[in-house]
């Protein structure tokens, strides 16, 4: 399970065991009271104690539950369900249990200040992720800005590269804080290996940032060509409209030649019929005597004088 670090800068000052199945976490600056914590992980406050504001030693003056080891030992906490399990953060400073009761919350988001009340020694807070069962259970941390997830302290040699940038580690960022004997070989040895660890997220870094160069310049290269291909597409289009309406333009001009040609046909065939009836009256005429002809013969055979010379 891979959690959001709830201290931005934080430091471990006591990891996960068989013996502290929780992890302790300080600010950054030891004492700063004024350090806020974030959510681990996205979920709803399902419990809120806020009123405390001492701090005692387990069975000491100001202890409620002197006799053993209770929930009040967390002093002001907050616990909140998330998609698997419960998320718990003890030791808070005082705060008003109504702005976080059954709030939905996200993680990443802040909501209350690093303390020391219940059984608690020093300014810090104490996070555990607890199982559907309510059962402790150990976590990896995402620390979003050096990318570097660190497990539980029973392999804190282990470290993954988690993000896209990484931190240059240097020696004094060794867990020297987490009951690690070096006063023997086997701390000095451990001691070595973790130096060797720590070279190698550097060389990583270097590599990484060698390839983030690499894609910066594929992804300026790639805008630019859907920059000219969005600009040759515009133009297809633009072009495109142009020929269509041009094509609409010669359609209705030729829709128009068909209609006079279809009047000039249409007028041709009238004209021939007037003709043929002109020239059956010319015929007539023709056959008629002189003498017998009527004013009206006679202007119907001016007529066809005319069309004969015509």
């Amino acid at each position: 399970m891979k959690v959001l670090f709830p201290i931005k800068d934080g430091r471990i000052t006591q990891d996960y065991s068989s013996t502290h199945r929780g992890y302790d976490i300080a600010p950054k600056i030891a004492g700063n009271k004024n350090t806020y914590i974030r959510f681990a992980d996205s979920g709803k406050v399902v419990q809120a104690i806020g009123a405390y504001e001492n701090s005692w030693k387990q069975g000491g003056d100001g202890d409620p539950t002197p006799g053993s080891l209770t929930i009040e030992d967390y002093g002001n906490y907050v616990k909140v369900e998330c998609r698997d399990g419960y998320d718990l953060y003890a030791h808070l400073q005082p705060f008003d249990v109504d702005d976080l009761r059954r709030k939905i919350i996200k993680q990443g988001e802040e909501f209350v200040k690093v303390g020391s009340t219940g059984n608690s020694s020093g300014i810090h807070c104490h996070y555990e992720r607890r199982d559907k069962n309510n059962r402790q259970v150990p976590v990896e941390f995402i620390f979003e800005e050096g990318g570097v997830s660190m497990t539980p302290f029973e392999s804190f040699l282990d470290y993954q590269l988690t993000g896209p940038d990484y931190v240059t580690i240097n020696i004094q960022d060794a867990p020297l804080d987490h009951n690690l004997d070096l006063g023997g070989t086997k701390g000095i040895s451990a001691l070595r290996d973790w130096a060797g660890k720590a070279n190698l997220v550097v060389k990583l870094q270097e590599e990484n940032k060698g390839l983030r160069e690499t894609n910066n310049v594929l992804s300026t290269e790639i805008d630019q060509t859907r920059l000219d291909t969005k600009a040759l597409v515009d133009k297809a289009l633009m072009a495109q409209k142009f020929a269509e309406g041009q094509l609409q333009v010669v359609q209705g001009k030729l829709d128009t030649a068909e209609a006079d040609l279809e009047n000039l046909q249409e007028q041709e065939k009238i004209d021939k019929e007037r003709i043929t009836e002109l020239e059956q009256i010319i015929a007539n005429l023709q056959d008629e005597p002189l003498s017998e002809l009527t004013p009206w013969a006679i202007i119907k055979l001016g007529i066809s004088r005319i069309f004969r010379k015509g």
